[in-house]
């Protein structure tokens, strides 16, 4: 089956890189996966489908238009420019993803509204954005007033309704597109992971990189943009420092990796940036050789760097928010903290410390529970699972 996947960025980001695994465990499946992305990345595209202005005295006279006639040509061009690449790619189906950080080169729902002209189309969301007006997550109070606004709400019905295709890898996001998206059909398909990549194989080694003794415990976080507030870095940093003389009594540490980490460093609080690690086995050996992962984010679906924590055999900590609690096992394999304050979040931290023995349990269980999960033959089992559920509604013919 040859598959074209659209995304706004390929580079970056947890939902660039959840849609790169699902491309890795189709193509190891035999399909023929190929890449369409809004803007020139690392060469991994195939495709480039951007609305952006024309170069010379066009663009000029574009910019002296009002702005509402410059977003329509500019939506005008994106949408030829799809088409362009669905009538030359001739896909069996087009796999959409993030693409509401190309809302500056004209994208939109017009782009869905386009695919599912062309043919069968999946739509993975990986957060509530598509929902509602533009936000990444809001209130299920506010679901039923924005969704009829929303880049779902408005696709017309006689077209996506045959053709389109809802998939998202939380019980919980599949519950809240099931309480408004009536005539489209939802999918729960979990993410794919390479428990070869992510591993516990290096973690003495890079604890003598990092300097750590045998005693000392290194707490580690990471998101894409540090800075982002929806990640809690700095909820996470302000407690940490509250805890003050225990932290260094304890030979406690905390480690931050992605973009922006120099906004939060401070060696006297035994906060350290590591930097943003490009390299997924870089990654994983920061991870495995980490004490625990904290994953302090106000809202999330699906967060994919938990399960990569704990395949490097690394007991991960969170707040219950969204579908968070889905991803490891309290107790077994990590620790939900129900209330997000401060006093909870220490507390917890201080608990864990307490209880090396009882880490140490869970660290062989973390990794041996996602090595089950992400066997490579349980993937393809739930994406045929859900190959047939489309069959089944004579989606696909």
């Amino acid at each position: 089956m040859k598959i074209l996947f659209l995304q706004d960025h390929m580079d970056s980001g947890g939902a660039a890189r959840a849609a790169g695994r699902y491309a890795v465990a189709l193509e190891r499946e035999g399909h023929h996966v190929i890449l369409a992305a809004g803007d020139r990345q690392r060469g991994s595209e195939d495709f480039i489908v951007s609305g952006k202005p024309p170069r010379g005295w066009k663009r000029i006279l574009e910019y002296i238009m009002p702005p509402k006639y410059r977003a329509h040509r500019r939506v005008l061009r994106a949408r030829r420019s799809w088409r362009r690449v669905l009538q030359e790619c001739a896909p069996d189906m087009v796999w959409i993803h993030n693409i509401h950080g190309a809302f500056k080169w004209g994208w939109g729902a017009e782009l869905v509204e386009e695919a599912c002209r062309h043919g069968q189309v999946l739509w993975t969301l990986h957060d509530m954005w598509p929902l509602g007006s533009g936000h990444y997550y809001f209130s299920d109070e506010q679901l039923p007033f924005e969704y009829p606004q929303s880049p779902l709400g408005k696709l017309p019905e006689e077209v996506a309704g045959k053709r389109l295709i809802l998939t998202t890898p939380s019980i919980w996001l599949k519950q809240l597109i099931e309480s408004q998206c009536g005539n489209h059909i939802s999918v729960r398909l979990p993410y794919f992971l390479d428990t070869d990549v992510f591993q516990p194989a290096y973690r003495e080694q890079m604890r003598r990189h990092l300097g750590l003794k045998k005693d000392d415990f290194l707490f580690l976080s990471a998101a894409e943009n540090l800075n982002d507030p929806r990640k809690g870095i700095s909820f996470l940093c302000e407690a940490w420092k509250k805890m003050g003389d225990w932290i260094s009594k304890n030979n406690v540490s905390l480690g931050l990796l992605g973009r922006n980490g120099h906004h939060f460093e401070c060696p006297s609080s035994r906060i350290f940036s590591y930097g943003n690690q490009q390299n997924e086995a870089d990654v994983a050996s920061y991870m495995a050789a980490s004490d625990l992962f904290i994953h302090p984010s106000s809202a999330d679906n699906f967060p994919l760097v938990l399960e990569e924590s704990q395949a490097c055999g690394t007991p991960v900590m969170a707040f219950q928010v969204g579908g968070v609690s889905e991803v490891f096992e309290n107790n077994e394999t990590g620790f939900l903290i129900k209330s997000r304050d401060t006093k909870s979040l220490m507390d917890s931290i201080i608990n864990v410390v307490k209880n090396r023995e009882m880490l140490l349990k869970m660290r062989t269980r973390a990794r041996e529970n996602i090595k089950l999960k992400h066997k490579k033959s349980v993937f393809f089992d739930q994406w045929q699972e859900a190959l047939i559920k489309i069959k089944e509604k004579d989606i696909i013919k």
